[in-house]
């Protein structure tokens, strides 16, 4: 029993003493973002043009705004952030799952900065490119269903019949021409 004791509390003593060594390589920063982040969850891949450099730490609502969320995020403190890095929420494949994808300008070189009564420096972010084209998908249904009823409307028994005629008028106009002409 006191051996058990010991082990339990070695390995709670480790895992306390390499903790804060994983945020000693870590720097941290809010993600400030207006659209849905729908599938990133705490623990997501944090990404810097494709490789991974840190996760996502938490996520939650802002207090006053119900119309932004903030994420925070520690990232490797050598990866290149500045005041513009582009962050932008990005699907794995078909899972489902999202991760932070991020990307700085050559001409960014303006250390992004903290903000009022922020913990850490704010980064803006925005939807992935796929997840607001899905996200249009109604819309565009409903565009789509406009559009068909109106040929439906348009090509009506009463139409088609008009059509029909033309058609025949034209031929016999082509057959006399064609007999005038010869």
């Amino acid at each position: 029993v006191f051996m058990t004791g010991v082990i339990i509390a070695s390995v709670c003593f480790l895992i306390w003493l390499v903790g804060p060594q994983e945020q000693k390589n870590f720097k941290f920063y809010t993600v400030e973002s207006h659209d849905s982040i729908t599938g990133l969850e705490e623990g997501a891949a944090v990404q810097y043009m494709g490789v991974k450099v840190g996760k996502v730490v938490a996520v939650r609502l802002v207090k006053d705004n119900p119309e932004l969320v903030h994420v925070d995020i520690g990232v490797d403190k050598s990866t290149p952030v500045k005041s513009k890095t582009r962050v932008t929420m990005a699907t794995q494949g078909v899972t489902g799952l999202v991760r932070i994808e991020m990307a700085t300008a050559k001409e960014d070189t303006s250390d992004a900065t903290i903000a009022g009564d922020m913990k850490y420096p704010l980064l803006q972010g925005s939807a992935s490119k796929l997840y607001e084209a899905l996200e249009d998908i109604p819309a565009i249904t409903s565009q789509v269903r406009a559009i068909t009823a109106k040929f439906d409307t348009m090509l009506n028994d009463r139409t088609m019949a008009a059509v029909q005629a033309a058609m025949v008028n034209l031929e016999n106009i082509s057959r006399d021409l064609n007999g005038v002409l010869s």
